[in-house]
């Protein structure tokens, strides 16, 4: 079967306000949330496709530098990054991604973007909305464990 995708935005997700747009670039990342994003795809044997605008500046190999120096554990999970279309809502870079690259059925998004409504629509079922303010909470590791098991149980029948 097929590995669960995390679809992993940075700032807010990763990171709290008052570090965005720090230098060097893994300097604006917070230790304790990175560590917990990782424990989380550990646990759900889940690979990771970044989401965030980071992936605009930054290719894949200096993003799980990036990640590593912050504590992520596995980096070989950090296997690709969505497709860029300019201005596009995320999610239309996401089923993209999904579409062209994915046999699962079992993905979750995690981002602290609420940009409307319409934002997450298609996706919806499969999103966790951070709190941008706070960065990822044992809450949000929950509500997104859940969302991989229901996609893993209805994958199965």
């Amino acid at each position: 079967m097929p590995r669960p995708v995390v679809f992993l935005d940075f700032d807010g997700v990763l990171n709290t306000p008052t570090r965005w747009g720090q230098n060097p670039p893994e300097s604006a990342l917070e230790p304790a949330l990175v560590r917990r994003v990782s424990r989380f795809c550990d646990r759900a044997g889940a690979c990771v496709v970044v989401s965030s605008t980071w992936r605009i500046d930054h290719s894949v190999e200096r993003l799980r530098g990036f990640l590593a120096t912050a504590g992520f554990a596995r980096t070989e999970r950090i296997i690709d990054v969505t497709p860029d279309f300019c201005g596009r809502p995320r999610q239309d870079e996401i089923l993209a991604w999904l579409e062209q690259t994915s046999t699962s059925s079992a993905w979750v998004i995690l981002d602290d973007d609420s940009l409307g409504d319409r934002q997450w629509e298609k996706v919806d079922g499969h999103m966790v909305l951070v709190n941008g303010d706070v960065g990822l909470t044992p809450a949000d590791v929950r509500k997104a464990h859940a969302i991989l098991r229901a996609r893993k149980e209805s994958g199965r029948r």
